[in-house]
C-alpha cells in the first residue's frame, strides 16, 4: 500500500457509523435509481434515492462483489448526508464520478430512472 492509499483509508474513520445524520433506508413513496457497474460493465448494484430526498441506498447484486459494493456506498451517503446533501444531491454528485475499484461507478450521462416504490426497481 502506497503512502498515499493509506492515508485516504486512515482519513476514514467510523465517526459516522451508526450515528447521524443518514438518509433513512427506506420510503414509501417514488425513486429515481441509476445503476452501478464495474469497470468491464458489469453490473454491481442500484443507487436509488427518494423524490424527496430524505431517503437513499444501495440494492447490491447478489454475491461478495455486491456486498463489498454496498459497504463502499453506505460510507459515502453517510458522508454525503453528513456534508449536508440530500438524497438527491448525493445521486447526481456520484452520476459520472471515477470508477472506484470497490463501489464501481454510475456511468457518466446516466439519467435517473423513476419508479413509484423500492419494490418497483428493477433487478440490478
Amino acid at each position: 500500500m502506497t503512502d498515499e492509499e493509506q492515508a485516504d483509508r486512515d482519513a476514514f474513520r467510523p465517526d459516522f457509523a451508526g450515528a447521524e445524520p443518514r438518509f433513512a433506508a427506506d420510503t414509501d413513496g417514488p425513486v429515481l435509481h441509476v445503476p452501478v457497474l464495474r469497470g468491464d460493465g458489469s453490473a454491481l448494484g442500484r443507487l436509488w434515492a427518494s423524490r424527496d430526498g430524505a431517503a437513499a441506498g444501495f440494492l447490491p447484486v447478489p454475491g461478495p462483489a455486491g456486498l463489498n459494493a454496498k459497504g463502499a456506498w453506505v460510507r459515502r451517503l453517510i458522508l454525503d448526508r453528513a456534508e449536508g446533501l440530500d438524497a438527491l444531491g448525493a445521486l447526481a454528485r456520484w452520476t459520472g464520478a471515477p470508477q472506484d475499484d470497490r463501489a464501481g461507478a454510475v456511468p457518466p450521462g446516466s439519467v435517473p430512472e423513476h419508479a413509484d416504490h423500492l419494490d418497483g426497481l428493477p433487478p440490478p
